[in-house]
């Protein structure tokens, strides 16, 4: 059964409440001056100037589909806009992974898998796709049913040039799913932007136990960062995993946001042409103001000569 947005908000404001004895929720640290990464970093970010409303016109040739794509990523799912299948039908192979990198690349820390091995495969429609890496955003880049989770992490998979992929969010818990603590809750080796920390043994055996007992919303997206590119195969899971507190709290400190906003639903429009100052968006016509007259009045009488009373409008009227 689909998880329902009940149960999703339940689980949510629940684990939340029962863990606050192990520590408090800390506001996120506010970006340093400029575009919030080091100086020597890429320009896009997550802020007010570099963040995905300016992605397109920062380059509006490499970046086209930023602004005019038709197919953005992410969005709110529910089964209107996406196709709700059981996990079981994405058949994944994962498993034991030793010394693979964990990063902080200015924009997300990520684990960087195939630079080990190709072995930890996702099957579908038929074809084999490889997880390349995975990273972690923000809160949550996609909502369901108009519910946000505070991390989400996107499992990437390609093969032969095309990409796919496979994402589960995260609600506040009493301790870290096992795969967040030998990740996540190794966050701090990883604060600067450009280091690195090296992961001794990682274990995706569980996850492709738990990701294929749950549903997935599918559907034709696109990255969530610039080009922006379109044509990527979204598997969203509705198993979701837990992180405590304190590790959410140190998640926070180094990512800061770094999240794109809700995209219109697929096929429809692309939202930046709906605000603005967006890429093509029409300037609307100013009407004419009709040029007005005035009239000097020099007789007191005439001007202190009160309006006539409107008559009451009778029932019906507009």
């Amino acid at each position: 059964m689909l998880l329902s947005n009940t149960l999703v908000a339940s689980a949510l404001i629940v684990a939340a409440q029962a863990c606050t004895e192990l520590g408090h929720m800390t506001k996120r640290e506010a970006p340093a001056p400029g575009n919030g990464t080091a100086p020597e970093g890429p320009l896009w970010a997550y802020g007010a100037t570099d963040g995905p409303m300016a992605w397109y016109n920062m380059d509006p040739e490499a970046n086209k589909a930023c602004g005019e794509g038709l197919n953005q990523t992410p969005i709110d799912l529910n089964q209107q806009v996406a196709k709700v299948e059981a996990a079981s039908g994405y058949p994944l192979k994962y498993g034991k992974v030793a010394n693979v990198k964990f990063s902080n690349t200015h924009h997300t820390a990520q684990v960087q898998v195939d630079a080990v091995t190709k072995d930890n495969t996702l099957q579908l429609k038929g074809e084999e796709y490889y997880l390349a890496q995975f990273h972690f955003h923000v809160p949550s880049e996609h909502h369901i049913e108009g519910e946000m989770f505070p991390i989400e992490v996107h499992f990437v998979h390609k093969t032969k040039g095309m990409l796919n992929k496979m994402n589960s969010s995260m609600m506040i818990g009493c301790e870290n799913y096992p795969l967040l603590n030998v990740t996540l809750g190794q966050i701090a080796q990883v604060e600067a932007p450009n280091s690195v920390a090296q992961i001794a043994d990682l274990d995706l055996t569980e996850l492709a136990k738990r990701f294929s007992e749950g549903q997935v919303f599918r559907y034709l997206g696109s990255l969530t960062t610039p080009p922006c590119t379109e044509g990527v195969e979204w598997l969203v899971s509705t198993q979701v995993l837990t992180v405590d507190v304190q590790t959410y709290n140190e998640v926070k400190r180094t990512l800061k946001y770094n999240s794109r906003y809700i995209q219109a639903n697929p096929g429809t429009v692309n939202i930046q042409k709906a605000v603005p100052g967006g890429p093509k968006a029409p300037v609307p016509a100013v009407p004419a103001v009709p040029a007005v007259s005035a009239t000097v009045v020099s007789d007191p009488a005439i001007a202190m000569t009160p309006a006539p009373v409107a008559a009451p409008v009778a029932a019906g009227g507009h």
